[in-house]
């Protein structure tokens, strides 16, 4: 709305006053209202599937810290074991003693040796505290408030490693880095999409009224965009530079998960025969301890220093066994995504 000053409004007069009014609205071309309108449903959608993608990250940090803390605990208690045998050991030895069949430095390596398993206990417990913290820390819980279930034991792994096709579909489909990538690109690549259609020019329509003494007019107004300079290249060419580089995340995300598979699996397979060697060295350790004891007790073949060695071997072998049972584990963990 706006006045207008006009010259020979009659023939009588050299000027005059008068007004125009115009109403319009300007047509947007290429969907814009559309690609806006899925751009909102879109970034919402996003916003849901970065949800379930910072669950399932918290679940797999949650799961990887109870699984370390039970770890540390399977340990502790295999050391406490051992403590419990040699002090049965040395309390049978003492009996000897007493009833006069004994030896008295055989007693003494027993409770020295009971001694060395004691601090390998106390450097477990150590480590079983700091794994608790951690889980209490993603908990938000106090110590106390954390524990373990009674008799709790690692689940029982798979026979077969899966193979890698099936596992890049998992990861493809699941993993919470590239669900978010994926979300990105989408947006990306639908702003991309309205940017280009802003870059069409519009059309104008409307309705206009033109008041200039003896007449009105009414008018309506019909335009079109004719920039000068190419409009909205700057925002365009952002807008696929953005697309472009969550392509090449994506991409190479994705290596770097495939990569970690690979590795996991290959671990996966070590772990499994370093598992196998452990459990037959257990066999046979367990045989040793029982023709060493027999060869002390009945023959006296065995010194105390030879039955000590096979007693800590024994020891070393149990330990082992544990901690190469949750490490085959926390390699199967990690195909987890």
């Amino acid at each position: 709305i706006g006045p207008l000053l006009l010259g020979g409004a009659d023939i009588l007069s050299n000027n005059g006053w008068g007004y125009l009014a115009e109403l319009g609205w300007s047509v947007l071309l290429g969907g814009q209202l559309r690609l806006a309108d899925e751009l909102d449903c879109l970034t919402a959608a996003v916003a849901r599937q970065e949800v379930v993608a910072t669950e399932r990250e918290a679940y797999l940090q949650l799961r990887h810290a109870y699984v370390q803390t039970l770890r540390r605990d399977l340990v502790v208690g295999a050391l406490e074991q051992q403590v419990a045998s040699l002090g049965a050991e040395q309390a049978a030895q003492e009996e000897l003693i007493a009833a006069g069949g004994g030896v008295e430095l055989d007693a003494r390596l027993l409770a020295l040796e009971a001694v060395t398993a004691q601090g390998s206990v106390l450097d477990a417990e150590e480590e079983r505290s700091d794994a608790h913290l951690a889980l209490c820390t993603l908990l938000g819980l106090p110590p106390e408030a954390v524990f373990l279930p009674e008799g709790a034991q690692l689940l029982t792994l798979p026979l077969a490693v899966p193979e890698r096709a099936r596992i890049e579909r998992i990861v493809l489909r699941q993993h919470p880095k590239l669900l978010r990538l994926r979300g990105q690109f989408a947006i990306a690549e639908k702003k991309l999409r309205l940017e280009a259609a802003r870059a069409l020019p519009g059309i104008d329509l409307g309705l206009g009224l033109e008041d200039t003494g003896p007449d009105a007019q009414l008018a309506l107004p019909l335009g079109i965009e004719l920039p000068v300079f190419p409009k909205g290249a700057k925002e365009l060419a952002e807008a696929q530079a953005d697309r472009e580089r969550i392509r090449a995340e994506f991409t190479t995300t994705l290596g770097e998960i495939l990569g970690a598979v690979d590795a996991a699996r290959a671990r996966i397979h070590l772990r499994q025969r370093r598992l196998e060697l452990i459990e037959a060295q257990r066999a046979t350790a367990t045989e040793a301890i029982e023709i060493a004891r027999k060869a002390r007790d009945e023959a006296g073949s065995v010194d105390s220093t030879r039955y000590l060695s096979v007693l800590r071997t024994a020891r070393e072998v149990e330990a082992a066994a544990v901690k190469a049972d949750a490490a085959l584990f926390e390699a199967w963990m990690d195909l987890e995504v």
